[in-house]
């Protein structure tokens, strides 16, 4: 029977394939027509092969671009032709330019965020701001403007990394340089110092997050068939799109209009170089040239300006560090063509030096970018869509309203183009003999687009990323932080690398970096808006502010002159000298801080670790003659205990001596200044006793403390310490960059607050409680969605082009199961014929049914009266085509939706097919030349094989999980696994109903909770009262929902007859207590099939439910996996060439 049960399991399984592609449906109408035609290209899938395969869509594509150059996806209206094909290419972007637009449907998915800017438009707005556009780029003052203000942010960018380098920390490098792009982008293209990467801009961190998300929403929704219909009810993905959306555009129309201002109040005094000045001064000429009209320019060059340079550095530094050969040669090049570094010169006086004349020398760079930008590009994907019917020079026909895709990504990956070593990173390709570099055909290398729109901003995003690249080699080596991490990018319009790229820098040459972050000084200037100080007057502070990263904005007070903002410093006392003025402010400022933050309040007992220590110092001070502390005790070294007494301390531990759990003491705060950087145990000494909670604290540097210490210093109670080896010498302080290092206190008070975070928790909430409306659209008919819906209304999609592409998937689905699962007896299990048919399905009467956190559960009416016609044809010595027929399914499916927060924003669907009412599943199963069915006997067989695969496979609480996006993802929190196990006995049978003609039937019992894991008792002859008393053990996944099925049968020398069928509800019962159950015996569990309604006996059974613990459950699940490796094993070997109905009485 094993040849059977392949076959409807094959059947089950397809089916299943089809419902969960429909089920994402949900809400589409299907009509019946047809785009088959031979001079089309492969087609390869559908939409929902890309939505599969979303997380790795580009390396998807490259796969099948490596068998076909063109190949087709069908979707919604149309059909979408994908090449690589550089003739193909050609065609499209420029010898039959005219006849490719952008498309309507291309529009309406990326208007809300690009407007009307250059990317968006075709036609006349296209070559308005083509013109505008080539004119501004071509300018010298635009060219000169612009490297200047690479030159500056690459400094920046050498200094950020320089203290993650000083400190052996990993850093995110795409991070930073999209924080650096960014900065130049709104330099270059506003005017305005937005200070992204200095960590002062929160608007700017909040900027770049909402453009990202934004930019990978509208690109989720070229494979989300219902983004119109999420939009229309702002739910999901698009509600957050809004948001973000809303975000972007008041900063950018607000800038806009600033600076609008700034040109109507001061046209003489305002700088023109930046893009936004000179677009201004042109609007004035064209009245259509509004802010809204503006805004969409500037969006559409901040995407080409920061992302296109940011991502492609960020692969750039990742083939760098996965080959350190090439790395060495590109700094090679800059020591040649710029000169080496004096150790401790600036960054500033090396980073001036990269000039044109140094640009255009650089010709292995520039090779290597360019060979970056081949393996990833930019934009991985970019397309058309035809205007008219065209053929294509590779044969293949496109219909008017057809998309065309040129696949980029792909294209740097096959060797029909670049040769057998195209997957190799190898600049040497882009360099003649000479070692200058030799471009390619822009058809070929499609990076920069080609042909009438090919990118203007080519040779500015050369010049800004040989800038930085040559700014951060000549200073750092970089590696990868973890080499065995593999990075991926995230599927966006750009190519982003998912979740940053994590390196390590060591210092190449000696940079000169001025540290120092307490002052004590003289004013020599000051300017115009600082009034509360003169000319001459003496004040201290620390210039030492933090970002909201916890980086150091600013160092540099071991100098003779700085220059500092004037709310970082206060008047010093007259009573103390410079040197003890500079020893305060940031010692006092973390000291007071932790005060504060710790609730101290007066008549409390204090506790200081570290008493002696900068910190410590003022610490044990300011709590007796600041704070009012009833008690204060201090650590410290044995040398200096006798000083720390001094300072007011009540008692002191040598900290060499001390065991903190033998303290008797408590005390209402412990002030740790040192904080042990071992695992060493922590000990409670505070009262009451209670676990107590460490208090981080966040630094805010002002001078506000220091004018609060004030009077304490002035009157004398608060004394400053300094070292008595003390002080020293300017020029033993300052050493060069590698041998200066600051000193981390590691009491924490790092900050990070006000940046911008898109908390998913609370995003995934918001769907949840927006999905519920989607209730209301079960109730709708087609013509009512239309009305509400309007223009958001989704496409139609034509069941006969989905069924094209599905029975593919389908098939590639299938069949390695099947072979998986082949008996040895059978050679070959594969489909001869495949098809849905011309029929769609009917969904109808969705209902949400839960809002679990992370899940959205959904049921459906599933109604397909098909027309499938699927032969599989089996090879066992004979051929046996098997035909599947005329199929009628009516049953309601369960999808479970996982979220995530990352787009798709689903990470896995969960199918399944509810058991009340039972699914129906009609159909005409026969042998090619007769049908199986009207063998006697064999209709029954059948029927109960289907169904007990069926409902082993997908009836709920069984389901089938599906992780979507190609992506391997933990899906054990989703699979069915064992609850606990019923204790059932099978005490006795009465009045059965007798089967045979001549004396008494020979009873046994069946007993199970999945119909495949079956157990039997032992043989009653000639009894319709029959005895058995045995205990099974049966498994129990969901006690809710499922269900004990017992069936009695008598045993005969053909076919055993089926005396009656109960079932016992598992809910019914409470754990760890047995109860003794009578059930009535029927003809089936399913009532419309019940003709003969006579007396049929009943049954007696004890059942207790057991509830598994953790252990329990870790058992069983390690127990069903050894018996499926076994079982699988023993089939490898040829052992199991039959189908177990059921296991025998276990006693025997």
């Amino acid at each position: 029977m094993d040849f059977l049960q392949i076959i409807f399991a094959s059947f089950a399984t397809t089916l299943l394939l089809v419902i969960l592609a429909f089920s994402y449906l949900i809400l589409r109408i299907f009509i019946g027509k047809s785009i088959k035609n031979p001079q089309h290209p492969p087609v390869i899938g559908t939409v929902f092969n890309q939505l599969f395969y979303f997380n790795k869509l580009h390396d998807y594509f490259t796969d099948i671009a490596l068998k076909h150059p063109t190949f087709r996806f069908v979707g919604p209206d149309q059909s979408e032709l994908y090449t690589t094909d550089t003739r193909n290419i050609e065609h499209i972007l420029r010898t039959n330019f005219d006849n490719y637009s952008k498309g309507k449907d291309n529009k309406d998915i990326i208007t809300d965020l690009f407007g009307n800017g250059i990317f968006a438009v075709d036609g006349v707005m296209w070559k308005q701001q083509r013109k505008l556009a080539s004119f501004e780029f071509s300018t010298r003052v635009l060219r000169d403007f612009s490297c200047s203000v690479f030159r500056k942010n690459a400094t920046k960018l050498v200094g950020v990394v320089s203290t993650f380098s000083d400190s052996n920390k990993v850093f995110d490098v795409q991070n930073l340089l999209m924080q650096s792009a960014l900065d130049s982008i709104f330099k270059v293209g506003f005017g305005v110092d937005l200070n992204c990467l200095e960590g002062s801009s929160g608007e700017g961190g909040a900027f770049i997050k909402a453009f990202d998300d934004s930019n990978a929403i509208v690109y989720w929704r070229y494979v989300d068939p219902l983004w119109k219909l999420k939009r229309f009810l702002n739910i999901g993905c698009e509600a957050a799109l809004k948001k973000n959306i809303r975000l972007i555009n008041d900063l950018v129309l607000n800038l806009i209009s600033k600076r609008r201002e700034q040109l109507g109040t001061n046209q003489h005094s305002i700088e023109r170089e930046d893009i936004l000045s000179r677009f201004l001064i042109e609007s004035k000429k064209d009245a259509g040239m509004n802010d809204q009209y503006l805004m969409d320019i500037i969006l559409n060059f901040i995407l080409a300006g920061k992302d296109s340079s940011a991502n492609t550095l960020s692969w750039f530094f990742y083939m760098l560090c996965k080959n350190q050969l090439v790395q060495e040669k590109v700094v090679s090049e800059i020591e040649k063509v710029v000169g080496n570094q004096e150790n401790g010169s600036r960054i500033e006086d090396f980073v001036e030096k990269i000039n044109d004349q140094v640009l255009e020398k650089m010709h292995y760079l520039h090779a290597a970018l360019t060979e970056t930008l081949r393996l990833y590009p930019a934009v991985p994907v970019d397309g058309r869509v035809a205007e008219m019917d065209d053929i294509l020079p590779d044969g293949f026909k496109l219909k008017k309203g057809d998309g065309v895709y040129y696949t980029s990504y792909a294209m740097g990956r096959m060797p029909y183009i670049w040769g057998e070593d195209a997957d190799d990173f190898k600049p040497e390709r882009w360099l003649n003999d000479n070692g200058v570099f030799q471009p390619e055909s822009p058809f070929k290398f499609i990076a920069f687009h080609a042909g009438p729109r090919i990118c203007l901003g080519k040779d500015f995003a050369y010049r800004q990323m040989k800038i930085v690249s040559i700014a951060l080699l000549h200073f750092f080596v970089f590696k990868l932080a973890d080499e065995s991490r593999k990075v991926t990018y995230r599927t966006m319009f750009t190519l982003h690398i998912n979740g940053g790229l994590h390196l390590l820098a060591t210092p190449r040459t000696n940079i000169m970096v001025v540290p120092g972050c307490d002052v004590a000084g003289v004013v020599v200037a000051k300017g115009e808006g600082v009034s509360k100080f003169n000319i001459g007057e003496e004040v201290y502070g620390n210039i030492q502010d933090f970002n909201n990263k916890g980086q150091l904005n600013s160092l540099g007070t071991l100098a003779q002159y700085i220059v500092v903002a004037d709310h970082l410093v206060t008047s010093k006392p007259k009573n103390i000298s410079f040197e003890e003025a500079a020893s305060l402010p940031l010692a006092a400022q973390t000291a007071v801080e932790g005060f504060k933050k710790g609730g101290f309040r007066k008549g409390m007992d204090c506790f200081v670790v570290g008493g002696s220590g900068g910190v410590g110092t003022l610490v044990v001070q300011l709590a007796k003659q600041v704070f009012g502390a009833s008690k204060v005790v201090a650590t410290c070294s044995t040398s200096k205990m006798e000083f720390v007494k001094s300072l007011g301390v009540d008692k002191v531990y040598d900290y060499t001596k001390i065991r903190y759990e033998e303290i008797a003491e408590r005390y209402d705060m412990v002030y740790d200044t040192i904080v042990a950087k071992d695992k060493s145990p922590v000990v409670d000494i505070t009262w009451p006793p209670s676990n107590p909670k460490a208090i981080h604290s966040s630094l805010t540097v002002s001078a506000d403390v220091l004018e609060i210490l004030k009077p304490y210093l002035e009157n004398g109670k608060l004394k400053p310490v300094l070292d008595p080896n003390g002080p020293f010498c300017f020029d033993d302080i300052v050493r060069p960059f590698g041998s200066f290092r600051l000193i981390e206190d590691g009491i924490g008070f790092g900050d990070v607050h006000g940046s911008f975070i898109w908390d998913f928790d609370y995003g995934g909430l918001a769907l949840y409680d927006e999905a519920a409306d989607i209730k209301l659209l079960g109730s709708l008919d087609r013509d009512d969605l239309k009305k509400l819906c309007g223009d958001n209304y989704p496409e139609w999609i034509s069941f006969p082009v989905y069924e094209q592409a599905a029975t593919i998937i389908i098939r590639e689905s299938v069949e390695p199961i099947l072979e998986e699962y082949r008996p040895s007896g059978i050679s070959s299990l594969k489909f001869s014929k495949l098809s849905l048919g011309n029929v769609a399905p009917k969904i109808e009467g969705i209902r949400i049914q839960s809002q679990k956190d992370g899940q959205i559960t959904m049921d459906m009416d599933f109604r397909w009266g098909g027309d499938p016609d699927i032969v599989l044809g089996i090879e066992a010595g004979v051929s046996l085509p098997i035909q599947l027929k005329d199929l009628q399914v009516f049953t309601i499916i369960r999808v479970i939706f996982q979220l995530c927060d990352e787009i798709p924003c689903i990470s896995a669907v969960v199918v399944a097919l509810l058991s009340e009412p039972k699914p129906r599943f009609d159909y005409t199963l026969k042998a090619i030349g007769g049908s199986l069915t009207a063998i006697p006997g064999l209709s029954d067989m059948i029927e109960d094989t289907v169904t007990s695969i069926i409902t082993d496979m997908l009836q709920w609480p069984h389901r089938i999980v599906v992780p979507l996006g190609g992506v391997p993802i933990d899906t054990s929190d989703l699979e069915l696994k064992p609850q606990g196990r019923l204790l059932l006995t099978i005490v006795k049978a009465n009045h059965l109903k007798n089967m045979e003609m001549m004396g008494k039937s020979d009873p046994y019992a069946v007993a199970y909770v999945r119909p495949l894991e079956k157990f039997k008792t032992k043989v009653i002859e000639n009894n319709l009262n029959p005895v058995w008393n045995q205990l099974f053990h049966l498994t129990v996944e969901d006690k809710e929902t499922q269900y004990a099925i017992v069936e009695v049968f008598d045993e005969d020398i053909g076919a055993d007859q089926r005396l009656g069928i109960a079932k016992l509800p598992l809910v019914d019962l409470q754990p760890e207590i047995e109860k003794e159950i009578e059930l009535r015996l029927m003809p089936s569990l399913d009532m419309l099939k019940i003709k003969d309604k006579k007396d049929r006996g009943n049954i007696i059974v004890k059942a207790k439910y057991h509830e598994y613990t953790k252990e329990e459950q870790d058992a069983a699940l390690a127990e069903e996996k050894k018996m499926l490796e076994n079982k699988e094993k023993m089939r490898n070997e040829g052992a199991i060439n039959s189908t177990m109905d059921a296991i025998d009485d276990p006693t025997h």
